[in-house]
Order: structure tokens, then sequence, then C-alpha cells
């Protein structure tokens, strides 16, 4: 079969596009490596997106996900490695590939990583907040990091009955709001803080800094997020490829922005197919 789009992402940008494509008419499959909804299941709380007063990032993407499987769109629960173009667009998975007349990619980012942890990484350091919520072993979380996200992040796992202490390189960066529910909730955070080594012992970490060592069970790092895309290969830049959403935009990472995007480039689908059809 060939598809009209494959979209490769299923988050909020991903799910929104595939709605839309689906109701105007096309053929969509959908390809996702985890699970539909993305990463605004790790939001504590979203208070800024039109419609809705306050959700939980869970409740928001259970919604999204329910509104999706009306449609009946085709999902392919396998990683994309690479997309190629031979007449039409190939996408490449471990154990298929299937063929579409264009393609969205919509895959969103991943964690930047600290190379200084990288022997500890997965067992005592984490950049995936649903591994330590999901582990009942971490009761005690370091979070690095000062932005919106490790601060939301700081305030999921205090909802989940954990003990959390921010360590921030320079000041605070977080939205107001944020700082002000983490004060609220006796959330300590530490500014200006300098690691200076680590040791693992009776299967906790201690970690070293300029200010006091600080143990814990675990670290979540939390520094940032760059984009990641499939391997493109360089005949495959043609027209009929698009990006939308987190991919797009890293830097303004707002769940309004990603599902207008993801819109806004299933519209330009639309026109494109329908103009080879003239």
């Amino acid at each position: 079969m060939i598809y009209d789009v494959s979209i490769i992402g299923g988050g909020p940008a991903g799910i929104a596009a595939a709605i839309f494509l689906k109701r105007a008419g096309f053929k969509v499959i959908l390809f996702e490596k985890n699970n539909l909804g993305g990463l605004i299941r790790n939001a504590n709380s979203i208070e800024n997106y039109l419609g809705i007063k306050k959700i939980d990032g869970v409740k928001f993407a259970n919604l999204i996900i329910k509104q999706f499987n009306i449609h009946k769109i085709e999902v392919i629960f396998e990683e994309v490695l690479e997309i190629k173009y031979a007449q039409n667009y190939l996408t490449l998975t471990s154990i298929n590939r299937y063929e579409s007349r264009t393609v969205l990619i919509s895959t969103g980012t991943v964690s930047k990583k600290i190379n200084y942890f990288s022997s500890i990484y997965n067992t005592f350091v984490f950049d995936d907040l649903f591994k330590i919520i999901n582990d009942k072993k971490f009761k005690n979380i370091i979070i690095i990091g000062g932005g919106d996200v490790a601060f939301d992040n700081a305030l999921n796992l205090f909802k989940n009955n954990r003990k959390v202490t921010i360590l921030i390189r320079n000041k605070v960066k977080c939205l107001k709001s944020l700082e002000i529910n983490a004060i609220s909730n006796k959330i300590n955070f530490f500014e200006n803080i300098e690691i200076l080594g680590f040791e693992i012992y009776d299967n906790k970490i201690n970690l070293r800094t300029n200010c006091k060592n600080f143990h814990s069970d675990c670290l979540l790092i939390a520094i940032g997020r760059k984009s990641i895309i499939p391997k493109i290969n360089i005949n495959s830049m043609k027209e009929g490829i698009y990006f939308a959403g987190d991919v797009n935009n890293s830097i303004f990472r707002q769940l309004s922005i990603a599902t207008g995007d993801a819109i806004e480039k299933a519209m330009l689908i639309e026109k494109f197919l329908k103009n080879k059809e003239e």
C-alpha cells in the first residue's frame, strides 16, 4: 500500500496532524516507538492551553489518544531508522518498510546528557521522569537543572510522594509560578552549584559540590533538550518532507506551538497532495 502521509512521532504534534489529514480524506500512517502521547505525559500541570483550565500531563495525553482513536488511524509501534526517496518516500524500521507520498517528521526532542555521569546512566542517573516514578526504590531524588522542565519534574515527583532537591548551575530560569509552587511545597533548590565529584556507596549516590555534599537514590537530568530525527538519505530532502512540533522548536517548547505548527504543516501537505492530483 502507498500511503498519502507517513507521520513519524506520536506526540501532540503528530496526533494533531494525523487527525487533520485523516479528516481531509487522506491515507495516513503514524509511527511511534514508545507510547502515544509523547513527552506531554511528563507535565505536572498544563495551565496555558486554550479551553483547558488545568490538567496533568497523563490525563491530557489520554484525552488526545482517545480523540485520535476515534479516527481509526493506522499506528505502527516501531522505531523509524531511516527515510529514503525513490519515486515515493520509504520509511524504514528495523522490521519493515513503508511507502508514502509525503512524510511529516514530528519526533520531538531528547534530553541533553551530562557526559561526566556517563558511567552511571540508567543505573543512578536518568533523563526519563517516568523511569523514576515507576521505580519505588527511588525515594530521594536530586534534579540537576534550573528551567521549567526541572521544576515541573520536581513538582511531579513531589506529587508522587518523593523527596526532591534541585541543583542549579547558575540562577533559577523557570516560570515564576513554578518557582512559587516549589517554594510552597517546601522543595529545596540551590543556585550557583558546581559539581566537584561523586561516589556510589550503599546503593546511593553522593555528590560533592562547592556548597556541600548531597546524598540521593538517583539523579534526574533536566538541563535542556535537543531535536532528534531519523537518518534521512541526502537525496530524500525533496519537496514533500516536512517537520513539525518540538523538532522545529526545541527552545520554545510549548504545547500550543507544537500543535499549531503541526496543523500548519498538515495544511501544507494537503495543498501539496491536491496540487499533485491536478
